[in-house]
This record gives structure tokens, C-alpha cells and sequence, in this order.
């Protein structure tokens, strides 16, 4: 690599959400950045779909599995964006650190019943670079997200199982993560789903500063 890909500082934050949390939203918040920060939806979704399998039914499974898009007319960038979600989370990040200068941001919006396929004991790095990752728990009551959980049962099932939903998965993350040690890394930075609608911009910088 050349020293000045060696010198790239890219934070990484995942962000562990329950679903109807508003975390699309946060997602588009992060991505107007600008030529500063990638943002990654859902990396892995189809991971995800491959270890659930039949246990699970989802809009477009086959296509996602493939990485085909649905219309047999889509169009090239069409084609290449359901080509793009073959790739693994670590491949998704080491496109984004290509399209990044140094002190870049990456921001992954995970659902929480994922963080299965996610190693937080063993985070991977990427020679060369220094990758800085942090997490965010988005979480929101669970009153409010089964409240509503039908305005999206298309996508998200009829079944809101406690995985579903998040909250245990939510419980997990934070305990893991906690486990690790006292380091800054280590502890997760908490956003109330509710507040980015109170206060969007006190709240955004109040988590940026809490991610550094």
C-alpha cells in the first residue's frame, strides 16, 4: 500500500437497531456527511437470510440470495447494487475505506437479530489502516415498535418474536460489549429513537461527539 493509504484513520460505526426505530432515517442522516462518510445499509441482510433459511419469509429472498435484481429490465447500476450485497461485511467496508480519505467514517446499519454473524471479541482490521470501530444500540420501547410493527410486516414478517422485535438481541450486544474492558472502544453509545424526533440536531451532535 502507499503511505498515504497506510495513514487513513476510518472510524467504523455499527449501529444495532430493533426494527421501526427510525434507523433508515439516522442512516440517511449520517450518509448527508457528505464526501466524508459511506454508509452501508444492512450488510448483513443476506447473510442473515442464508443462515435463517426457510424459517424465515422475506420480499425478494431468492433475488437477494443470488444478488439478481427482480425486474429482468434493471438497469446497469440496478444490477450492480443487488450484485453488491454478495459481499461480505468485511468486503463492503474495504470498498468503502477505498472510497475514503484519511479520518473518514463508515457507518453500518445493522438490525439487532443479526449480531449473531458479527465477532465482537475478534474485530477485523485491514492492513494498512487503522480502523477505529464503535457501536450505537438505537433503541426505542417495544410498546412503540410492536405498535407499529403492521405498517411493515411486508418486510419485516408476521412474527415479532422477542429476536424479531430486537430487545433481547439489544440486552446481548450491550452485555458483550460491556464484557470486553474499560477501553473507550468497548462501551456503546445509546440513542433513544425518540429523541432524534424531539431534537434531531442536539441529538445527532450529541452522538457524534459520543463516537468521536
Amino acid at each position: 500500500p502507499s503511505s498515504e493509504y497506510m495513514s487513513k484513520q476510518i472510524t467504523v460505526i455499527h449501529c444495532w437497531s430493533a426494527p421501526r426505530s427510525r434507523s433508515t432515517a439516522l442512516l440517511y442522516s449520517f450518509e448527508a456527511r457528505g464526501d466524508d462518510c459511506v454508509a452501508i445499509d444492512e450488510p448483513l441482510y443476506r447473510e442473515w437470510l442464508v443462515a435463517k433459511g426457510d424459517s424465515v419469509a422475506r420480499p425478494y429472498f431468492k433475488e437477494m440470495i443470488e444478488g439478481i435484481p427482480p425486474d429482468p429490465d434493471a438497469t446497469d447500476e440496478e444490477v450492480r447494487q443487488w450484485k453488491r450485497e454478495l459481499l461480505s461485511l468485511k468486503e463492503r467496508i474495504t470498498a468503502a475505506v477505498e472510497k475514503l480519505d484519511a479520518n473518514g467514517v463508515i457507518f453500518c446499519k445493522h438490525m439487532a437479530k443479526h449480531s449473531f454473524l458479527y465477532d465482537f471479541d475478534e474485530e477485523f482490521r485491514l492492513e494498512g489502516i487503522e480502523l477505529i470501530h464503535r457501536h450505537l444500540l438505537l433503541i426505542r420501547d417495544p410498546v412503540d415498535v410492536l405498535s407499529s410493527w403492521g405498517s411493515s410486516s411486508d418486510v419485516h414478517g408476521n412474527n415479532p418474536t422477542s429476536d424479531e422485535v430486537g430487545i433481547v438481541p439489544l440486552l446481548t450486544i450491550y452485555s458483550k460489549l460491556e464484557s470486553r474492558g474499560n477501553s473507550l472502544n468497548s462501551h456503546p453509545v445509546i440513542l433513544q429513537s425518540d429523541d432524534l424526533v424531539v431534537d434531531p440536531e442536539g441529538t445527532l451532535n450529541s452522538i457524534c461527539a459520543g463516537l468521536g
